[in-house]
């Protein structure tokens, strides 16, 4: 006995799997590459731009599980546009206080003074202590 199925059969089947399909939308455009740098017992798991109007650069931070110390510091945020210029630098700290070696982790959040669409990479950097007015960011 055979077991491949008659064309008919297998047009019929992919003709009627159609029918119910729709356009396929586009998918999004990739937002900007991230490179993400912790340090001093802090890691920092993620990063991302937010839809919308605006730039307002997101993410979360965790202290390692091993650490049951306070972290103090702080993150530097910087924008580069496509030729590799740095376009804007923040700084930032993350909401919240770490309460338990294994807690949940806290966000952060800065808001960028440039177009979303001029932003092809962002770096975020622990820095420790307290960001003073004077500290540079290189």
């Amino acid at each position: 006995m055979s077991t491949r199925i008659p064309t008919r059969v297998l047009a019929g089947a992919i003709a009627a799997l159609g029918l119910g399909v729709g356009p396929i939308a586009a998918a999004p455009a990739p937002g900007p590459a991230f490179t993400l740098q912790g340090g001093q017992h802090l890691r920092i798991i993620s990063g991302y731009l937010r839809d919308g109007p605006g730039t307002a650069v997101r993410g979360f931070v965790r202290r390692d599980p091993l650490w049951s110390g306070s972290v103090r510091g702080h993150l530097h945020i910087t924008a580069y546009a496509a030729t590799g210029e740095a376009i804007d630098r923040q700084a930032t700290t993350w909401s919240g206080r770490f309460t338990e070696s294994h807690g949940p982790p806290l966000p952060y959040r800065a808001e960028l003074k440039v177009a979303r669409a001029d932003v092809a990479r962002i770096d975020v950097a622990f820095a420790p202590g307290r960001h003073t007015a004077s500290e540079s960011f290189e």
